[in-house]
């Protein structure tokens, strides 16, 4: 019997991601960089750098940009329109 599917995988992770994988998350796709990140919620640089990657695996992302556009196109965040 075949295991569960890479989309399978990431349906049940994006049901999984904790509030502050989320933020993190979305902080990222608002184009903040983790340093900043941590700062803004309180958090050492290596804790949001946890959020991300507990994440990405969730989502079956091989990278943090990955991660953010999945995210972003399954519409679990939404990233704000900033201007300048």
């Amino acid at each position: 019997m075949d295991g569960p599917t890479k989309e399978s995988r990431r349906a049940d992770g994006l049901a999984r991601l904790t509030r502050r994988e989320l933020e993190c998350l979305r902080l990222l796709a608002e184009g903040e960089q983790p340093k900043r990140i941590a700062h803004m919620l309180g958090l050492t640089p290596k804790t949001v750098e946890h959020y991300v990657g507990s994440a990405r695996r969730k989502l079956g992302a091989r990278t943090t940009t990955q991660a953010v556009v999945i995210a972003v196109f399954q519409g679990i965040i939404r990233a704000a329109n900033r201007r300048a």
